[in-house]
């Protein structure tokens, strides 16, 4: 395990920075991707280059937003509405008019909720886009910035971690993602009956 992730951190620098934009472009708008990791991962190889790796991360991670957002404007639409059963829609629309800027800042900021979700959602229930990507620049900003440090001062840690803990870790993670899928899919069962 160790020496793969070695190998994914030794890989050639345009090769790897390429990989994190594409992972963050898609995690923002489209798929679950692990951008968080592997920004981290890139970082503990390459701390020298953590402003840069921060930088594209944080930029294709705003344009993916964007691209989420038109995504759910446009044909996002008949899948959300297949996806999302009527009181989850009439809930989430709720929230977003009475706290549009605030549910879109924290959805960007915490990493254990899908941002493609908040990106789809906002732009299906016609959020202001200026509002959208404001907030969502912003505390995409601050989320990547403070783990890009974060990796970048502690790098020498977070590498014995993973040689320590490394299949656990990715275990856990695994684990953490069955569970929310789970539970998304018993809401959304949940909501057809009703």
């Amino acid at each position: 395990m160790v020496e793969w992730l070695e190998r994914l951190a030794a890989a050639p620098g345009p090769v790897a920075l390429s990989a994190l934009a594409l992972a963050s472009l898609l995690e923002s708008g489209l798929v679950a991707a692990a951008t968080d990791f592997l920004l981290i991962l890139f970082i503990a190889g390459r701390p020298d280059q953590w402003l840069a790796a921060t930088t594209i991360v944080i930029g294709a991670s705003i344009l993916g937003a964007a691209f989420g957002y038109w995504l759910g404007r446009g044909i996002g639409r008949p899948l959300i509405r297949r996806v999302l059963p009527a009181t989850g829609r009439r809930w989430i629309e709720d929230l977003y008019r009475r706290h549009d800027v605030t549910t879109v800042g924290i959805g960007a900021l915490l990493p254990f909720i899908p941002f493609k979700h908040i990106s789809l959602t906002a732009g299906f229930f016609n959020l202001d886009f200026t509002r959208f990507i404001g907030a969502s620049s912003i505390m995409r900003t601050v989320r990547f910035a403070v783990l890009g440090f974060a990796a970048s001062r502690y790098h020498e840690e977070v590498w014995e971690a993973l040689r320590q803990h490394g299949w656990t870790l990715v275990i856990a993670v695994l684990l953490c993602g069955a569970f929310v899928e789970v539970g998304r899919r018993r809401l959304a069962a949940r909501g057809r009956g009703a």
